[in-house]
């Protein structure tokens, strides 16, 4: 998507691939 300028968007999509490896490797298994 575009957030902003291209700069403003390439840190947002690096924030959410952060908090998606966050999510993926401390979710503990069940």
């Amino acid at each position: 998507f575009v957030y902003g300028n291209g700069v403003t968007s390439i840190l947002v999509q690096a924030q959410f691939l952060v908090n998606g490896q966050r999510r993926f490797f401390y979710t503990p298994d069940k």
